[in-house]
């Protein structure tokens, strides 16, 4: 039988439980178990504790790929909080919505499934949620509401992207329904630690002007989402100095991660297990 040694504890998958290895793969496979807590960012359901004994003796990279796939076939799709800074997650959006209160940023969900098309026009989407669009202007003196629609084949979707991937702030809220994709919003509280909020299907955000801030899509680069505007001028990016995005990756793995494949997924996880 071979020697099997104690090397810590996990707590990503493990809750705590011991961690043995062979001796001779300690070093490689703890290695990425100990790093993957600080680089996934996020919690596992109860379905998952089931299958941590497991995890725990013969981790590596496709035991990774197994658990984060259940993970995102039983998870709900919310938006998501983490405090990088303090390796703290927040998941329930009556947790999040007081988690953003203070800072003056809006979180709502609203119904996605069953209410419009996966083909919808923007004019069937703005016509079904015109009533929460109309709430929304006469709360907090919006105009104007659009719809848009950002994929991969997008004309000049990098150089758009980079435009707002930098520590910036806006002289206008920047408030954004998502009805399809996914992406991450970094927000520098400048008094509080720097947050990432990732938003999904059926996310509602509000961030307020003068908000230091960035935004990263995920990795199937893909969004749809209502904006509302009082002017579309205030949404010109006024950039920082000393800005702090370059600390912080934009890691969002999101659904897409299943739909991308095996070959990207592992990509995926190799950039993370190699940070």
């Amino acid at each position: 039988m071979r020697a099997l040694k104690f090397v810590g504890t996990c707590f990503f998958c493990c809750r705590g439980m011991p961690v043995l290895q062979p001796a001779r793969k300690v070093s490689s496979r703890f290695k990425a178990c100990k790093k993957i807590p600080n680089a996934l960012k996020f919690e596992m359901p109860p379905q998952l504790h089931r299958l941590s004994r497991f995890a725990g003796l013969v981790w590596g990279k496709r035991t990774v790929d197994f658990l984060f796939t259940i993970y995102l076939q039983t998870r709900s799709i919310m938006a998501r909080v983490f405090i990088p800074d303090e390796n703290r997650n927040i998941t329930q959006p009556s947790e999040i919505s007081e988690f953003l209160a203070p800072h003056g940023i809006i979180y709502e969900q609203w119904d996605v499934e069953g209410r419009i098309g996966p083909e919808a026009s923007n004019e069937e989407i703005l016509d079904a949620y015109s009533p929460e669009i109309e709430r929304l202007k006469t709360k907090h003196g919006f105009v104007t509401a659009d719809v848009i629609n950002v994929n991969p084949d997008t004309p000049g979707l990098d150089d758009m992207l980079k435009k707002f991937d930098k520590e910036h702030l806006h002289t206008e809220d920047e408030v954004r329904f998502t009805v399809k994709g996914s992406g991450v919003f970094h927000i520098n509280p400048q008094t509080s630690p720097v947050f990432s909020i990732t938003v999904e299907s059926g996310d509602l955000i509000s961030v307020p002007n003068g908000t230091y801030h960035w935004f990263n899509l995920c990795s199937d680069k893909t969004i749809r989402c209502i904006r509302l505007f009082e002017d579309k001028t205030g949404w010109t990016p006024h950039y920082i100095e000393n800005a702090v995005h370059e600390n912080y990756a934009p890691l969002c793995m999101g659904p897409s991660y299943l739909e991308n494949g095996s070959s990207d997924s592992d990509e995926n996880l190799k950039s993370i297990l190699d940070q």
